[in-house]
């Protein structure tokens, strides 16, 4: 989970690095990206591992190259979520609703993600999905599926919406 505590600047582009370090602090595993952080934002960023890395003892986030811009040149778009049920059925945790963009123009790709969270608050698990060519106005129904684990209380479920106006 990263946070933008600025209200009057941006970042239009970064890069990231996720970096997980096995038994006696060996690093296992570099996951890179890029992305972006609309003003005030908090949000998750996410990578799929492989589950032989399921067991690293330490992860480490690091944020590289900001391009910062001020907020008015890169507004975040109008989304919203709607009629959100969360589900469990045959070792299986689905989260399924309706998304709206409520923006003025086309989003090229929209990303979900549901952060499901254990009995004692803590993230345990994280699952995404991508709505791609959202017209304004259009709502679409998604999915996101987790497995189920024992830690997960599918309740704590939290389901946020991304995207980058083109």
């Amino acid at each position: 989970k990263i946070q933008n505590p600025n209200f009057d600047l941006a970042a239009r582009k970064f890069q990231y690095r996720f970096e997980l370090y096995g038994n006696g602090g060996k690093l296992i595993y570099t996951a890179r990206g890029e992305s972006f952080l609309y003003a005030g934002e908090i949000r998750h960023l996410t990578e799929v591992v492989e589950a032989s890395f399921l067991e690293a003892e330490e992860t480490k986030l690091f944020l590289e190259s900001p391009e910062w811009v001020k907020t008015e040149n890169f507004k975040r778009p109008l989304l919203a979520l709607q009629e959100v049920r969360i589900t469990k059925e045959n070792e299986i945790v689905r989260a399924d609703g309706r998304l709206v963009n409520q923006d003025a123009g086309r989003l090229p790709r929209v990303e979900l993600i549901a952060v499901i969270y254990g009995y004692l608050g803590q993230p345990v698990g994280v699952s995404r999905s991508e709505i791609h060519d959202m017209a304004p106005g259009e709502g679409r129904a998604f999915s996101i599926i987790h497995p189920d684990l024992p830690s997960l209380v599918p309740t704590k479920t939290e389901i946020s919406a991304f995207a980058l106006r083109p």
